[in-house]
């Protein structure tokens, strides 16, 4: 179950001084994998597990209402923000570092009517563009795994809520021990794989981050679903490009299906989950 080199034929090279990534460049190489054309394809509407019923059930989890102001730590392209402003009635602030998927969030909160509800800021996790108590809640999809400092990611946002704020976050979890060595690189970071933490410690982060009254939810089905989606895309893009309908530019379609197959048989084992956490700023 190797993390092959050619997933990505032109994925850049990012290593610092001492052959490990910087967190800066990283979190950069992460943000413009996933503004990929073939990228967003292969992930569909929604780029977490669970897709926007998931994003519904922790909106539900949160207690969200039209009194609500949300932060979006890692928005994307704003497909959950929107959905939490027409679903809830809340306000949203989305916050991501790459300003072309921004500027598709922007889009489609204009497209969806919540234009008014929905604002769009370029900002890093680690030091969002906020001032201290501006939200009641806060919520993070499928983000967390790849922030370097996750530790300052969660202070952050601890900082940002108002006291009794509440945090929810989606995840990928899993023991790294159990992780084969070769998806622990760069490529396997922006997928959710090489950074990612067992549940337990999550809590604890969250925990060390200030909040209690912490709940966890397991959704390992909506991650077996997700990979299953792919790997009918990438066979689905192959015979596009078979056909000569389809460059999939940076991408290695035969890999990528390689290691779709391959994750499937890691969350068929338990190796990977995804989890849904809920806490409270006291």
């Amino acid at each position: 179950m190797e993390m092959p080199s050619r997933f990505l034929s032109s994925q850049p090279d990012i290593r610092g001084d001492a052959g490990v990534p910087d967190g800066r460049e990283l979190k950069a190489c992460c943000a413009s994998l996933y503004e990929a054309g073939i990228v967003r394809y292969l992930l569909g509407e929604s780029f977490h597990p669970g897709g926007l019923a998931l994003t519904g059930r922790l909106g539900e989890a949160l207690g969200l209402g039209p009194a609500d102001v949300v932060l979006d730590v890692a928005c994307g392209q704003g497909a959950s923000a929107c959905y939490l402003a027409k679903t809830f009635g809340c306000r949203v602030v989305g916050v991501d570092l790459s300003e072309a998927s921004l500027h598709h969030a922007r889009q489609r909160a204009v497209a969806e009517g919540v234009a008014d509800r929905v604002r769009c800021l370029r900002g890093d996790a680690e030091r969002i563009p906020a001032s201290d108590g501006q939200f009641t809640t806060a919520v993070c999809e499928c983000s967390l795994c790849l922030f370097p400092d996750k530790p300052a990611a969660l202070r952050d946002v601890h900082r940002a809520l108002r006291p009794l704020g509440r945090i929810g976050i989606t995840d990928v979890a899993l023991d790294p021990e159990r992780l084969p060595a070769e998806w622990r690189g760069t490529l396997s970071r922006a997928a959710c794989l090489g950074d990612a933490r067992p549940a337990s410690e999550y809590r604890r982060l969250l925990q060390d981050a200030g909040f209690t009254d912490l709940l966890v939810e397991d959704h390992a089905a909506a991650l077996r679903e997700m990979a299953q989606g792919i790997g009918k895309r990438i066979l689905l893009a192959k015979i596009a490009q078979g056909l000569g309908k389809l460059d999939p530019g940076m991408l290695d379609l035969d890999e990528a299906l390689r290691v779709v197959k391959a994750a499937g048989r890691l969350i068929d084992d338990g190796t990977i989950t995804y989890v849904l956490l809920t806490g409270v700023r006291p």
